[in-house]
């Protein structure tokens, strides 16, 4: 019965691949959820423009103007701080997908190691079961009838 020798190895690689590739989800996800938060940022902008163009057609006091003008600039900020956090998760995203990169070729090292290792054992197997069965054919032969 074929064991291989680094199983446990093997073992530590798989556990590590999923860690890391759980840890990649969470850096995906981090990258997507600021990148809803730009998208409703904007679009709130964006509505609030429009709306404001289109009050100012009909007349608008200078303190609705103002306030609205102050919450788009708020805005615009929220959006800047948001597209800086985005680079930043981007690059831990990066990072993240590069760990688990090599944490997959780790794997794939011992999966084939794992794979040579079980063809020369089922190889030896045959072998030896040829020659067992050679013998026996021999002790056949030899032997008076």
């Amino acid at each position: 019965m074929f064991r291989f020798r680094f199983d446990k190895v093997l073992r530590v690689r798989q556990i590590r691949e999923t860690m890391a590739r759980q840890v990649f989800a969470r850096a995906q996800r981090q990258v997507q959820e600021i990148e809803e938060n730009i998208a409703r940022h904007r679009h709130e902008a964006d509505e609030l423009e429009q709306g404001l163009m289109e009050r100012m057609a009909s007349g608008l006091m200078a303190t609705e103007l103002r306030q609205c003008r102050n919450y788009i600039g708020y805005l615009d900020d929220e959006i800047t701080a948001l597209d800086r956090r985005l680079d930043e998760a981007r690059q831990v995203a990066d990072l993240r997908r590069e760990e688990l990169l090599g944490a997959l070729k780790e794997l794939k090292i011992m999966e084939r190691l794992r794979e040579i290792e079980k063809a020369r054992y089922e190889d030896s197997e045959r072998k030896r079961e040829t020659q067992f069965m050679d013998e026996i054919a021999l002790r056949r032969q030899r032997s008076p009838q």
